[in-house]
């Protein structure tokens, strides 16, 4: 659950003209996961979900995670493809 103390504090961020690297700089030094920036810049800027993945995994704030994050979602899909090698082939 994001913490809503953060989110108000956030929120007259937004009024006073933050732009969202600034925003997401603030939410992760207090804490809040990438997810949860993810959640809170679609709750603050009212994005959708594709814009807000978007700005999230384009930060400078969340640069660091970016190489870790391709590399896991990388080896997520090549060990789901041997998993389910069978059922992706479809019916025999």
């Amino acid at each position: 659950m994001l913490d809503r103390n953060v989110l108000i504090q956030a929120e007259s961020l937004v009024r006073h003209g933050a732009n969202p690297d600034a925003l997401l700089l603030f939410l992760r030094e207090r804490g809040f996961t990438k997810f949860e920036c993810f959640k809170a810049i679609r709750e603050l800027l009212g994005e959708s979900v594709e814009r807000a993945k978007d700005i999230v995994e384009t930060s400078a704030t969340w640069s660091d995670k970016f190489s870790s994050d391709a590399t896991f979602r990388e080896t997520l899909y090549a060990d789901f493809e041997r998993e389910f090698k069978e059922d992706l082939r479809g019916p025999k």
